[in-house]
């Protein structure tokens, strides 16, 4: 999977948060970026506490998919599409002619 080009059609939800991971830095990294995401958004810090690298590890290795919480701060700072995030949670956009 290529940082710069992914191919989000094949990507998996445990693909995607991996690569979520790797493009932010790191663990920690996004976890960092998504605070700081919510703190220039006060209006997404209702209801959500911030996140640390162990919330993030979590998602990773035991939930293999991102929160659904997250997912969109995570599709905003990363640029996946939250439908590859979270395929239960999002829908893919139809197609329009």
């Amino acid at each position: 999977m290529s940082l710069q080009h992914p191919d989000f059609s094949n990507m998996t939800p445990s693909d995607a948060i991996a690569f979520a991971i790797d493009k932010a830095g790191g663990q920690t990294a996004l976890a960092n970026q998504i605070n700081e995401y919510m703190d220039t958004h006060p209006v997404l810090k209702v209801d959500r506490k911030p996140t640390n690298q162990k919330d993030v590890g979590r998602w990773l290795h035991r939930d293999q998919k991102a929160s659904a919480t997250y997912s969109a701060i995570i599709s905003e700072i990363t640029g996946i599409p939250t439908f590859v995030l979270r395929p239960d949670v999002f829908t893919r956009p139809l197609k329009t002619a």
